[in-house]
């Protein structure tokens, strides 16, 4: 079976149809890029690449339940009381809404992450993150500001074309 004859379906309806992705990120040495495979109304599906730091802030989502999952790279992530677990290739962690978190790139590469979220809300949350107390987002605005390496992705070859 192939990902054409895969996305017919008997509805006619887009929301029902599958999304075929492939994980092809272009690479950062600077900065932090995001990049979307898929989304539906409830769930989405990123490749996070950040070439130094992280989130390293401790936030929680409101309104989704999200994992992240690292594909290339080391992470450390930690919880308010100073709990930390540092995570390598192919290791992940679940974060349920209202749990607050940070991490931070611990490697000595880039750090990829596949990210996957869902909500029940709809439409589908932008950003319901609630910052813990005290805590202030001093981090200046870097979209549109990463350093991409000319022809370097992560997974390249992936991307269906």
């Amino acid at each position: 079976m192939d990902a054409q004859s895969l996305a017919r379906s008997d509805s006619d309806s887009p929301s029902t149809q599958p999304q075929i992705f492939g994980l092809e990120t272009p690479m950062v040495s600077a900065g932090t890029i995001e990049h979307v495979v898929a989304e539906t109304d409830l769930m989405k599906v990123s490749v996070k690449i950040y070439a130094e730091g992280g989130e390293n802030f401790l936030h929680s989502h409101l309104k989704e339940d999200h994992f992240f999952v690292v594909l290339d790279g080391k992470a450390s992530f930690k919880d308010p009381h100073g709990a930390e677990v540092v995570l390598s290739t192919y290791q992940g962690i679940m974060l349920p809404r209202g749990c607050y978190y940070m991490f931070t790139n611990v490697g000595e590469k880039p750090l990829v992450l596949l990210r996957a979220s869902a909500t029940s809300v709809r439409p589908r949350v932008k950003d319901s993150r609630k910052w813990w107390e005290g805590v202030v987002d001093t981090r200046p605005s870097t979209r549109g500001k990463e350093a991409i390496v000319p022809s370097q992705y992560f997974a390249e070859g992936s991307n269906l074309k």
